[in-house]
Order: structure tokens, then sequence, then C-alpha cells
């Protein structure tokens, strides 16, 4: 059973390595374990992308309160310029310049397009681990007994694929792949299925939180003008 929960991430939201993204039976994916999974290069990309939203986010709020006075509210406080940045941000969000929300707004979901990607497949990595783990294999033995599951592949399965490129191939006039290679793309296709097919009775069976929810943009109606009777609210 998935359930997923509602969490109030809006756009001006701070995000730090600990937060928890979802858990597999109650055991958390955070944001620190989604940043180990990337490539290299993912995560120079993702850096990059952290970079370019902090970027937009402190020129957002200098030029909504100026420079000066973060640095004097710091001094005063006793506090952090990252900490004054990041309440500007989540209180008056709403006053920034419309351009520089937007800007905000667009790095914010490229990096939840980035996040929830990664997250998916480490949500599947995990259930395949599961999975091995109560059949008492490790994941390579599990992956290896997939291989010895999946059926064979015939002759008419070839057969099929090798007339499915034929008409394919008088449209496309491309080259018709050896069965050799159909043999192997065949495999590898009923290997994933298999795959899949468990990832999904795993999924019935594990409860899986996903607290990563796509950005939205916090709203203040403070000051705001009201119609009608402002009882009860």
């Amino acid at each position: 059973m998935i359930a997923l929960v509602a969490a109030a991430w809006m756009a001006v939201a701070p995000m730090s390595d600990d937060d928890v993204l979802a858990t597999v039976n109650g055991a958390p994916i955070t944001r620190r374990d989604l940043r180990n999974a990337l490539t290299d290069r993912a995560k120079q990309e993702y850096g990059d992308t952290m970079d370019d939203l902090r970027d937009v986010e402190h020129s957002a709020v200098r030029d909504y309160v100026g420079r000066q006075c973060i640095d004097r509210q710091a001094q005063q406080q006793g506090t952090s310029v990252e900490s004054i940045y990041s309440r500007e941000l989540a209180t008056d969000f709403d006053r920034f310049d419309p351009n520089m929300r937007n800007r905000i707004q667009q790095q914010r979901e490229r990096i939840y397009n980035a996040e929830r990607t990664t997250l998916d497949e480490l949500l599947q990595k995990r259930l395949i681990e599961q999975a091995a783990k109560a059949k008492s294999m490790t994941v390579e033995q599990f992956n290896r007994s997939l291989e010895s599951e999946v059926p064979p592949v015939t002759k008419g399965d070839i057969d099929f694929i090798l007339a499915y490129e034929n008409s394919k191939q008088k449209a496309s006039e491309s080259a018709r792949p050896g069965a050799q290679r159909l043999e192997a793309a065949i495999h590898a296709a009923r290997v994933e299925q298999r795959r899949e097919g468990i990832i999904a009775s795993m999924r019935q069976l594990a409860t899986v939180q996903i607290a990563l929810v796509p950005p939205r943009v916090a709203v203040s109606t403070r000051n705001a003008p009201v119609a009608g009777s402002t009882a009860g609210r």
C-alpha cells in the first residue's frame, strides 16, 4: 500500500540534506541519500542548479529589503545572513518582484524534477533489496534468479520480431537487426517485465510514503482586502 504524504513544501521553504523525501517500510530516504545516488555528472548538474536557485533567491531578497539592511539585521540579531534570507523568503515572498518569483519557481521545479526522478529509482532499488532479503539472497543473487526464471526465447518469438522488423523496414528503410540481437533484446525485456512485476508486488505489501511534492508558491493574505464577513476565519 502506498501512502502519499501531502507535505507543505512551498516554493520558499529552505531545503536541507536531512529532509526525508520518502520512506519504505519506515526506512527513510533523505535528500542526502538522493544526492549520493547521483552519478558524478548528475551530481555536478544538481549542485549547479541548487547554486543558481540560491543566487536568484538571494537576489530577490536583496531586491526587496536591500543588502545593507540584511547585513545589519544579521549583526543585530546575532544570526547568519543565510537565516535572514530564509526568513524573508518565508514571510514576504508574495511581495517580491514577479519576475524574481517566477525565476525562483522555475529553479524549484527543475530541482523537484531532478529529485523525483532519482527518488523513484531509489524506491525501486530499496524494494528490490527487500525482495532479495526476504529470500535470504543478495541483490546480485536475486537478479541472477530472475534470469533463471525467465523462459527461454523461442524460434517463434524471433520469427515474430523478424516479421515485425521486416514490415517496419519497408516503411522506414532501416537495417533489420539480426537474430542474435533480437534474442538478447527479447530476453532483456522479459527480465525487465519480471522485475517490474516484483516491484509492483512489493509496493502492494510495502508501506511507501513520499514526502517530496511539487513546489507551490506561498501567498500571504496579510493586509489583503477581504470581502464579506470574517467571522469564523
